[in-house]
């Protein structure tokens, strides 16, 4: 599997699938490091600002002179970025940015990263979710390491946070990646008022334009369209607030707008995650059996034990309604039904 835009890759602990509350802490005030007095031009400029913890500004002509396909390192900083809505084109070169550690916290706001790519990643058929923290102990039986190398697909991303790091995504728009945009493990994950369009990762299990593992996560107001899976989850929790899933599909995989699965290593006895949908639309989304929306289904075909709620949207009212069996067709189940609150 190839990953693109944004990694966060950190080794993976039980924190988040046990709904620790330290990693729902998102990130707060600014770093301490120096705010140029005029924004940055270039990434050579952005590299040198951010040696370490940076708060930045980048200049709308911002260009990516200086960038030699290899992505930033990020590891135990605190980074800003005010991006102003200029354009970073990695021209399908590499990644972005790369980090781990506890104390690595990204922010960006106001960008648009266009056509990241990392080339061809060698996990091969091992299940890519989980073989950066377990290879070579997490490939699956008949998959050996030695076949598949799935060792070196560590920390693969163009953004990549450790352990317990937190990455928050303000009116950001990901575009033209040939892998996954988002790859977050055991992290804080924060999208608001984004768009991911056009990503396409190998059709493999674990692909998506957002990819979230053992994460507590919450995505609000955010557009999904036309990517080859628009996000995957495996166990933590996720709140899907006011999103819209347009035109994804799922080319070998179910669940062309969510997949929900639980992982390689934690396929017998797995904790559960929890997956909550608030206010959501699914339109046209397609994998290959045809339309399918939201699949809660492990590699075996079994159903993962998440627990994925539907809840009625803001200025409605009515019960929460539990998604049944391992695939959901046309997105809010209809036995969802929502009532308008009539104020007096």
């Amino acid at each position: 599997m190839k990953l693109s835009v944004l990694v966060i890759a950190c080794y993976l602990c039980t924190a988040c699938a046990n709904n620790d509350e330290s990693l729902r802490k998102l990130p707060t005030g600014g770093p301490t490091g120096p705010t140029p007095s005029t924004p940055l031009m270039s990434w050579a400029e952005l590299k040198k600002a951010c040696a370490s913890d940076c708060t930045v500004h980048l200049s709308p002509k911002f260009t990516m002179a200086g960038y030699n396909g290899a992505p930033m390192s990020i590891s135990q900083k605190k980074v800003v970025i005010f991006g102003g809505n200029a354009s970073l084109d990695a021209g399908s070169r590499g990644p972005f940015f790369s980090g781990t550690g506890a104390n690595t916290s990204l922010e960006l706001h106001n960008l648009v990263l266009k056509n990241g790519d990392l080339g061809q990643d060698k996990c091969g058929d091992c299940d890519s979710i989980l073989c950066d923290t377990y290879a070579p102990a997490g490939c699956p039986p008949g998959d050996p390491p030695g076949s598949d190398q799935c060792v070196t697909c560590s920390a693969q991303g163009s953004v990549a946070l450790g352990s317990g790091g937190s990455l928050l995504l303000v009116d950001t728009t990901i575009s033209g990646s040939t892998g996954n945009a988002i790859y977050a493990e055991n992290a804080n994950v924060t999208i608001h008022g984004s768009t991911f369009e056009d990503i396409f990762p190998a059709p493999v299990a674990g692909s998506g334009a957002v990819v979230v593992a053992n994460c507590w996560s919450e995505i609000y107001n955010t557009a999904f369209v036309r990517n080859n899976g628009a996000i995957n989850i495996v166990l933590g929790n996720a709140n899907i607030v006011d999103c819209t899933f347009d035109s994804n599909i799922a080319a070998g995989y179910p669940g062309a707008a969510v997949h929900i699965d639980k992982g390689y290593r934690y396929r017998q006895n797995p904790p559960q995650a929890t997956v909550s949908f608030t206010g959501c639309t699914f339109t046209g989304n397609q994998n290959k059996t045809g339309s399918n929306d939201i699949s809660n289904i492990d590699g075996f075909g079994l159903n993962t034990g998440a627990n994925v709620t539907f809840h009625c949207p803001a200025g409605t009212t009515g019960p929460a309604v539990m998604m049944k069996g391992t695939e959901l067709l046309n997105g809010t189940p209809a036995a969802l039904r929502c009532n308008k609150v009539e104020y007096v």
